[in-house]
């Protein structure tokens, strides 16, 4: 088999499995709908925890087992794949960038958004009815919001999908692992977000070779955004305003340096990775997967149909 044909291959393994991904959410529903049978015979569950927290927990699980168990079936080794080490000098200045660009693409989807708001277009929050409010919820947010996603996320995009690919053509890796990524978000306000942070993800994972930094650097900023959640229910608008715009500058400033300590170490080019493909045997080989296009179809389709489902439901309350 010639490189190219194995390439073909593991982009439609790995497009397979993330299609799959779609059956493991209506999978986890299931226990949903029988806590909604439990509440006819007088079992009352709040819907905070069976409509939210019940399906952020076994949806990230349920993604990571795929991945693990696809390894098993193509016969890779897991270590192969999802390497663990410990951390090194160079996961500070890599923090730093990341966290740099994470308040870059804060400002720029938020700005689009308000773009898109004054031409009439209102793209509402998937998450605004999940906000916590008292302690066990907040408790509840912070382990399927800002502890399983950064591990079972990596996993599956970091470790499978990138794994599969960074051997043929690194940079193909990054950029397919990202979309991957991106699009499994299936929100509009996430999915531009979740691609550009993939892309520095994916980059350290190839430049490192180690999943526990992008899975380090994924909390980080999941658990930063559960801090400026709190806040915003149990602060005043002041101190979020203080917090927020305090924490941006820091975060841009570190990231500033940090870039110009990398670029000073040689440290922001995956040309030293070894890889036997071209760019251009990479875009053909996601280009013609079949599964790579169900995949973006049906994620497109559910995100926007999603979207649409919400801006209808908010206008019915407007109306009102």
């Amino acid at each position: 088999m010639t490189p190219q044909t194995l390439m073909k291959s593991r982009v439609n393994t790995a497009f397979l499995v993330m299609v799959l991904t779609l059956g493991v959410q209506s999978v986890v529903s299931i226990p949903s709908s029988m806590f909604v049978i439990l509440s006819e015979f007088g079992v009352e569950i709040p819907s905070y925890y069976t409509d939210f927290v019940l399906l952020q927990l076994l949806y990230p699980i349920g993604t990571c087992l795929l991945a693990l168990i696809a390894l098993r079936i193509i016969k890779m080794p897991t270590r192969s794949l999802v390497t663990v080490r410990p951390i090194r000098g160079d996961f500070i200045p890599y923090l730093g960038v990341f966290l740099g660009v994470t308040v870059v693409m804060n400002y720029t989807v938020n700005f689009l958004l308000e773009l898109l708001e004054r031409m009439g277009i209102q793209i509402p929050d998937v998450f605004d009815s999940y906000t916590p409010r008292d302690l066990p919820q907040a408790i509840c947010y912070f382990i399927v919001l800002a502890i399983l996603p950064p591990i079972c996320e990596e996993i599956l995009c970091r470790g499978f999908v990138c794994g599969l690919l960074k051997h043929f053509h690194p940079w193909t890796a990054v950029f397919v692992s990202s979309f991957a990524f991106a699009m499994m978000h299936a929100t509009v306000q996430q999915i531009p977000f979740a691609f550009v942070l993939g892309v520095v993800l994916g980059f350290i994972y190839v430049k490192t070779g180690n999943l526990l930094y992008p899975i380090l650097l994924h909390f980080v900023n999941n658990a930063y955004a559960c801090l400026m959640t709190y806040l915003s229910v149990w602060a005043s608008d002041a101190v979020v305003s203080a917090v927020g715009y305090g924490a941006d500058l820091l975060f841009v400033l570190f990231g500033v340096v940090s870039l110009l300590w990398l670029i000073r170490k040689k440290q922001i080019t995956l040309k030293e990775i070894p890889h036997s493909l071209t760019s251009s045997d990479g875009k053909h080989a996601v280009g013609t997967s079949p599964w790579f296009w169900v995949f973006t179809g049906l994620y497109a389709g559910m995100t926007l149909l999603t979207e649409v489902l919400l801006m209808l439901e908010e206008s019915q309350i407007t109306s009102l």
